[in-house]
């Protein structure tokens, strides 16, 4: 697959979650996943809010701490990143 191809593949992977979260606002897996793109995509603010919302619903979400950690460590918020990974290993 082609740069171009893999670059159209995730604006329709956007595009899907982002209609599933506007559907089931609640749905977890979603948003989690939803943030995990835009990570991928360079959409960083994105990212960080769709994680937060993840955990919004769910704040056992140990995955959506995880990566939310790591975003925020890949930002230099070192800080932030040891909180969350206390949070995911309780």
């Amino acid at each position: 697959m082609s740069d171009k191809e893999e670059q159209v593949d995730l604006k329709t992977v956007i595009a899907d979650l982002e209609k599933i979260c506007a559907e089931k606002p609640e749905n977890v897996i979603a948003h989690h996943q939803l943030g995990l793109v835009y990570r991928q995509v360079g959409l960083i603010d994105k990212a960080i809010a769709a994680l937060e919302r993840a955990l919004e619903l769910d704040d056992h979400s140990v995955e959506s701490m995880i990566n939310l950690g790591a975003i925020l460590f890949d930002q230099g918020d070192i800080d932030q990143h040891v909180f969350l990974g206390h949070l995911a290993a309780v």
